[in-house]
Order: structure tokens, then sequence, then C-alpha cells
């Protein structure tokens, strides 16, 4: 069934100009040498090297920002559950319907792993070295 979804839009949406296109922003850009991932589902782990890619740097803690929200950011989070990391879902850095990201924050919370505001995860980040939330 998802294969004939996105056989029906025009475009992958997470390959499209527009989407490739946000990673011209200084904010977002990736520094030199940092890893860049492409996707070509709403899940970031599907078919990508992203789970290798966070074990090698010796991480267990995937830390979930982005748009679509209820779309991607949570297809991801469960892809980074299902191989096996901590989830924590940065909740005033996802963007999609009030009611659409009401619900993904709440599934996230209750099944899934953490959610926070970004001031909460620096504040423990400063505090802690680490995130205990």
């Amino acid at each position: 069934a998802f294969k004939a979804k996105l056989a029906e839009l025009p475009e992958r949406p997470c390959t499209t100009d527009w989407g490739r296109s946000m990673l011209e922003a200084d904010e977002v850009r990736p520094a030199d040498g940092e890893p860049l991932i492409w996707k070509s589902t709403f899940d970031g782990f599907h078919n990508t090297n992203l789970g290798v890619t966070i074990s090698n740097a010796g991480a267990d803690t995937v830390m979930l920002v982005g748009v679509a929200t209820s779309v991607c950011v949570e297809s991801t989070a469960r892809g980074a559950l299902a191989s096996g990391f901590n989830v924590v879902l940065v909740e005033d850095a996802v963007g999609d319907s009030a009611d659409a990201t009401a619900g993904t924050l709440h599934r996230i919370q209750m099944f899934f792993g953490q959610v926070a505001p970004s001031d909460i995860i620096l504040q423990s980040w400063t505090t802690h070295g680490r995130t205990e939330l």
C-alpha cells in the first residue's frame, strides 16, 4: 500500500528539490565532514545507513527535529526505536498542523520515547553533559 501511495505522488516527498534546498540555509547546513544521509521514504532509518552512522558515533539516543511531524518525524521515531535507539523529540523544533503535531507528541511520549523543548534539552546538556530529562 505504501509503494502504491508513493507512486501517486508527482515526486517522492523526501527527495524533492524543495526538501534538498532546505540545506542551503546556514542554520541547518551540515558542517564539513558531518555525515549527510538522504532518505527516500518517510522513515529516515529505512534503507539508509543512518543507524550505522549513529552507532559508529557512539550514540544511543536520537534527537528528532523536522517538518511533517505526523509523517516523517514520527516515522523516523518509530524507525529509531525499532533500531534500538532511545528517542527524544524536540517539541519546539518540529512543524505540522497543530492537531497533527499534538497527536504525534502524545504518541511519542506514551509509546516511543521522550518529548522535551529545546531549552530543557540544552539545559540538560549544560548541566549533565548528556540528556537526563
